[in-house]
């Protein structure tokens, strides 16, 4: 390619590297490793802003250039029919949980106040409350950040040399791993209830801390040692979510449990928002996806968020 390139080009360099990453979620682990290896135009330097710009409006949903022929439907012509019903499937969670409400039973008593109930910022007063609320936040910083990456990572292992092994999908492998949490913080969370919170819930964020810190220290290493740790660390993830969320319930006041569980929630998703994004930083910054000191530092990063977790509820009253 030339060193200086038109739209046309630009565009159509841009669509291909697409195409080649879309192929690394939707195919199998053989294919992916295939599909990252693809070789793409290279893009000289005089032209990145060029693609820059076609990024920016490709995934802003607008106009991708004036020598494309239907600018208006652009976005949607290089979704796929799968990816457009991903994105409809996952719509249909919060319709059905409207619907869902309707079925709730009506309460048998009306609960009253004998006194007015206590304000809002009575809440940052209840320090066990915020232990827990602080410790959420640092579990979903950790949850988020490793099922965000989860196929990025494993994509790169796949196309080192020697690393290749027969794999589903590797969104299925992803969403496998993470539900295999789902039971073990059912079972965490009544270990919890008859052996108390605080040992419980700091077993696990150190469980999940020394499995980081060991995923950080492979980085790029063998599939075969990469890939349990990373299954692992969905599961250490998520492991103590149950048994979080009934402490918070438990330090709440009574007369505060909505408030104090809608605390809980923004704290939790806005470091589950903000982690991925760190790594996402971090990587860039220490050398990219394709590189195992990127890894490196991601993995520390979110390492973080259960060794955070650990201290607030070490730190909460007996």
């Amino acid at each position: 390619m030339d060193a200086k390139i038109d739209a046309a080009q630009a565009a159509q360099c841009f669509f291909q590297q697409v195409e080649a990453g879309r192929e690394v979620a939707t195919m199998d682990g053989q294919n992916a490793a295939e599909a990252t290896a693809k070789s793409v135009p290279e893009v000289p330097v005089v032209a990145h802003r060029q693609l820059d710009e076609i990024r920016n409006e490709f995934f802003n949903g607008g106009q991708i250039a004036d020598h494309q022929p239907d600018r208006a439907g652009c976005l949607d012509e290089h979704l796929t029919q799968r990816e457009r019903a991903t994105f409809i499937v996952a719509g249909t969670g919060p319709l059905l949980s409207i619907c869902a409400l309707g079925l709730l039973p009506a309460p048998s008593t009306r609960r009253t106040f004998v006194k007015r109930p206590p304000p809002f910022r009575a809440l940052l007063r209840n320090r066990a409350l915020i232990d827990y609320v602080a410790a959420f936040a640092g579990n979903t910083w950790e949850v988020f950040a490793v099922r965000v990456w989860f196929v990025a990572y494993l994509a790169w292992l796949l196309r080192l040399p020697g690393n290749y092994i027969p794999l589903p999908p590797l969104g299925l492998v992803s969403g496998i791993a993470s539900l295999a949490g789902v039971p073990v913080s059912m079972v965490m969370a009544e270990i919890a209830a008859r052996r108390g919170r605080r040992p419980v819930v700091i077993g696990i964020c150190l469980v999940s801390v020394a499995t980081c810190l060991v995923l950080a220290a492979t980085a790029g290493g063998s599939i075969r040692i990469v890939l349990p740790l990373m299954v692992l660390v969905q599961i250490t993830s998520f492991a103590d979510v149950g048994a979080l969320a009934g402490g918070a319930v438990a330090a709440a006041d009574p007369a505060q449990r909505g408030a104090a569980l809608a605390l809980y929630a923004l704290a939790g998703f806005t470091t589950g928002f903000l982690a991925p994004v760190a790594v996402g930083s971090v990587l860039d910054r220490f050398g990219g996806v394709a590189s195992a000191s990127g890894w490196v530092a991601a993995y520390l990063v979110i390492a973080f968020g259960s060794a955070f977790a650990a201290w607030a509820v070490w730190r909460t009253p007996g």
